[in-house]
């Protein structure tokens, strides 16, 4: 045995020599044990008789034996005691030592054990940082401290292996296969570079292009059994009601709209592809009713969810598969084969060449021809009378076909159709093979993937903004801002921006691939905040979101009063420092004149917590930005009647307010006739419109809303308006100097004749409302303010012109006015942050951080925005947070106090 062992390492030393690892013998005879090496392919060609008195034993993972013609089941029944894996017989029935594998028309034994994990993933490039392996079959989709983490990763020969960038597997996805050597990824592409949440493993089978399509028990044999008989290596079903063998792989369809299900689909193990819908160009195979392009298409991600290689629908219509593949580019949906139909007669082989490379060339994926054969019985070609020149007919026009098939690359397999007359039968009624069938048989096709055609899917960053959205914590006292992300993890952060009282934005943070942002905020600063975020993509390109403002409104529950600044009619978001119960009454003033456009304004989604509101030019000005930002004043109080030591007030909600005139009464007469301020708080159109009053009395007033002239919608859906009635007079409420006035009956007209309105005494910070208080004639206007100083202010008419018309053409109005004086300091956010005497510096901060004031033994708690304690230490006159990720943090002191910083 020894010599027997020498003489054969140095046979295999010599072949090594020349022909790298590969050794090809035809078969061994009398020769013992022999011990194949590691990094060694052992072909044996021979069909016959191929060990005799020989044992081959493979000693490493990588020493691999091929039985180039003989199918596994003809080794696991002839050969598998004499096969070792280190000395130990090979498990064929279980493979719980070696496993063994479909190639070409023959077999491969790979020495690795059942539970053998054959991709091992990095959290650095170059095969560095941490490493993880995982299984075969497994959805792994939690991926714990590797999710979003991984950078490189080594996949074995004789495996494939699909990433995605969501856990359900949609997203950017790819599928690698490992078929001819490991794949080495030392730095994974950037569509996938730290966004992987999904990964699903399996065992490679190297097909031939032949294949076997069946339902049922026909001619004598199962699908499987027929499949055996042709010598194909694949299968399918038109179903997922299949599995696979040790001789063929079983391939599922999602043949239907509902069928197959997909949870059947995912349930299968041992499978490696998966095909879209069966012609869902032809009615009758989708039960009456074909499937348009835009429902496979809004289906197709489901398909994803599996992480099998994925072929497109089957069609016959080639404008079909073509709208469909367009479709697919457009969404950068991974399509890794494309699946024809082909029942061609009359074709010479150079024309089944050229019509099967167009399609190639259209759609750029490898071909499978799931369906075919010599024209079909619903064809007109030509055809012999007899018996036996059908046959010989249908024998040369295949073997012409095959002879295509078998050699253009980009046909990846093929799967002839038996059942379309008898004289194009593989397998006749009898059970017997014909002619053309005997050749089918034996036909030995070459492997059909070639790594040549293989598809690497793109992925465009999809030109849509994120939707950026908030709430408010602790009362007001912070703000969460979280966004949707249709890119997904292709975004790999966010820089976070704000504005502070309509100034310019700046940057205040940035996230990695988070969507969540955490900002403190100063309750007692009457503040308007605006905030967007810039995504940035895997290239480094940025999108900017949608802006989200609020008002950190000053007062308390019972009165909150602030001001507002845009620069655009996007809908924004504001929240109320204060909460109550009820949903709060919510009036606006009048809008600034920065800009001449003419304007309405509205709210919607108006709760006890926020609203969201905009500015609304007239559809005809087709604005949606301004040059300079404008202001408008607000007011905050709940629902009721109250006394503002001077004047009386009732704050409460008109509804179902259209453009026909209806009439608003008070809970309880007023004892003079007030000032009526309204402000529209539903939006159930998407046209501008106008709140106007009339005949305000003590018992209540008239309201209507106005479209413009040139809207042609003959219906106005009935909207909601909140109104603050109040009696002219000096006031004080909630601690704030508040005076009402009316102006002269008649007198406000349009911008060349503004309307002076003296205080009669110096406001602060004056928060200033006005409101047209009749409606002399039809045209839709509303006001604005000019100019407001600490003692006046001027308003004015202005009306809108979508149909024409002149300024001069209105009547005059009599309008009521409102000033709140504001005494607080309206500074904004972003101070140092201080809490009696302490603070916190520098900040942003490097390394060490300091509070001032505070003893050396306080406890202090250190939480990422997402409330998870990084650092709890007592502090001793300095902290050192070098070791901090960049971001923002929350500092606790003694597990009471609170400061906020950020790490550099």
């Amino acid at each position: 045995m020894r010599t027997r062992y020498i003489l054969f390492f140095l046979f295999f030393f010599s072949l090594k020599s020349l022909f790298a690892t590969e050794i090809t013998v035809e078969k061994y005879v009398d020769k013992g044990q022999l011990d194949v090496p590691a990094v060694t392919d052992l072909h044996i060609t021979g069909t016959e008789n191929v060990l005799v008195n020989t044992t081959i034993n493979l000693t490493d993972e990588s020493s691999w034996l091929f039985f180039d013609h003989l199918k596994p089941s003809a080794v696991g029944s002839k050969y598998k005691n004499n096969i070792l894996i280190n000395g130990k017989v090979f498990d064929y029935t279980n493979e719980t030592n070696a496993r063994i594998a479909i190639y070409a028309d023959g077999s491969v034994i790979i020495p690795h054990p059942s539970g053998y994990k054959p991709l091992e993933v990095f959290t650095e490039p170059m095969f560095k940082g941490k490493s993880n392996k995982y299984a075969i079959n497994t959805y792994h989709n939690k991926l714990g401290e590797f999710d979003n983490k991984i950078r490189s990763f080594k996949l074995k020969r004789g495996y494939m292996a699909t990433l995605a960038n969501n856990a359900d597997g949609t997203g950017y996805s790819r599928v690698f296969i490992a078929d001819k050597s490991d794949l080495l990824v030392s730095n994974i592409s950037k569509e996938l570079d730290e966004s992987v949440s999904f990964i699903r493993v399996f065992k490679w089978q190297w097909v031939s292009k032949k294949g076997w399509c069946q339902t049922g028990n026909r001619n004598g044999g199962s699908p499987m059994d027929n499949a055996l008989k042709t010598n194909s290596t694949w299968l399918y079903t038109w179903s997922a009601d299949g599995s696979s063998s040790k001789d063929v792989e079983y391939v599922p369809i999602h043949a239907k709209r509902w069928w197959p299900s997909y949870s059947t689909i995912n349930a299968i193990n041992n499978v490696t592809h998966l095909m879209g819908y069966n012609e869902p160009d032809h009615s009758e195979q989708q039960d009456g009713t074909m499937i348009p392009v835009s429902e496979a298409i809004a289906d197709w991600p489901n398909m994803f969810k599996s992480g099998l290689r994925i072929g497109s629908p089957a069609t016959t219509d080639f404008n079909w598969l073509y709208s469909f593949m367009d479709e697919c580019k457009k969404r950068d949906y991974r399509v890794d084969y494309v699946v024809v139909h082909a029942y061609w007669a009359s074709k010479t082989p150079t024309q089944w060449y050229n019509d099967l490379k167009a399609v190639y060339d259209k759609t750029g994926r490898p071909i499978w021809i799931k369906e075919w054969n010599n024209g079909a019985n619903w064809t007109t070609e030509s055809w012999p009378s007899s018996w036996s020149e059908q046959m010989t007919k249908q024998y040369n026009d295949i073997k012409g076909i095959l002879q295509v098939l078998d050699t253009a690359h980009f046909v990846e397999r093929y799967s002839i159709y038996n059942w379309v007359e008898a004289k194009r039968s593989v397998i006749n009624d009898d059970n017997a093979f014909t002619p053309m069938g005997i050749y089918y048989r034996d036909n030995c096709p070459p492997i059909a993937f070639k790594k040549a055609d293989e598809v690497i899917p793109k992925w465009s960053f999809v030109n849509t903004a994120a939707t950026l959205s908030y709430k408010s914590l602790e009362n007001g006292a912070g703000i969460q801002l979280t966004w949707t992300d249709s890119n997904g993890d292709m975004a790999r952060g966010a820089i976070i921006e704000k504005s502070v009282n309509g100034g310019a934005f700046g940057e205040i943070g940035r996230t990695g691939k988070g969507v969540n942002f955490y900002e403190d905020m100063d309750v007692s600063k009457n503040v308007s905040l605006s905030y967007r975020i810039y995504q940035i993509s895997y290239t480094g390109s940025t999108l900017v979101s949608n802006t989200v403002s609020l008002i950190l409104a000053e007062g308390n529950e019972l009165f909150q009063f602030g001001k507002l600044s845009l620069n655009n009619n996007s809908w924004s978001r504001y929240c109320f420092g204060y909460t109550t119960d009820k949903t709060p009454v919510v009036v606006f003033g009048t809008p600034s004149y920065n800009n001449a456009t003419p304007l309405s304004y509205r709210i919607k989604i108006l709760t006890p917590l926020s609203f969201m509101f905009h500015l609304d030019p007239w559809a005809y000005t087709n604005a949606s930005t301004f040059a300079k930002k404008e202001d408008i004043n607000f007011v905050v109080l709940p629902p009721g009647e109250y006394d503002w030591k001077g004047i009386s007030a009732k704050a409460g909600l008109a509804e179902k307010v259209s453009e026909t005139w209806s009439t608003v009464t008070f809970p309880t007469p007023f004892d003079e006739i007030p000032v009526v301020f309204t402000t529209q708080v539903t939006s159930k159109t998407d046209f501008a419109t106008a709140v106007r009053i009339r005949n305000v009395s003590k018992n209540g007033f008239e309201i209507c809303l106005q479209k413009e002239a040139a809207n042609a919608s003959s219906y106005v859906p009935r909207e909601n308006v909140c109104y603050l009635a109040v009696t002219p007079g000096t006031g004080r409420w909630q601690g704030q100097k508040i005076k009402v006035g009316r102006t002269a009956d008649n007198s406000v007209w349009y911008s060349a004749y503004p309307t002076e309105i003296l205080f009669g005494e110096t406001f602060e910070n004056p928060g200033f409302f006005a409101s047209l208080q009749t409606t002399n004639d039809q045209i839709t206007a509303t006001l604005r303010t000019q100019t407001i100083t600490k003692e006046k202010a001027s308003i004015f008419k202005q009306r809108e012109i979508s149909k024409g018309g002149t300024s001069t053409e209105m009547q005059k109005e009599t309008a009521g006015w409102m000033v709140v004086e504001n005494t607080r300091n309206l500074t904004s956010l972003g101070k140092q942050p201080q809490i009696g005497n302490r603070k916190i510096y520098p900040n942003p901060v490097d390394d060490v951080l300091y509070l001032s004031g505070e003893e050396i033994s306080s406890r202090v708690q250190i939480f990422n925005v997402l409330g998870k304690l990084v650092m709890d230490t007592n502090y001793d006159g300095g902290l050192n947070v070098k070791n901090l990720q960049s971001g923002h943090y929350i500092l606790k002191i003694n597990n009471e106090e609170s400061l906020k910083f950020i790490k550099k």
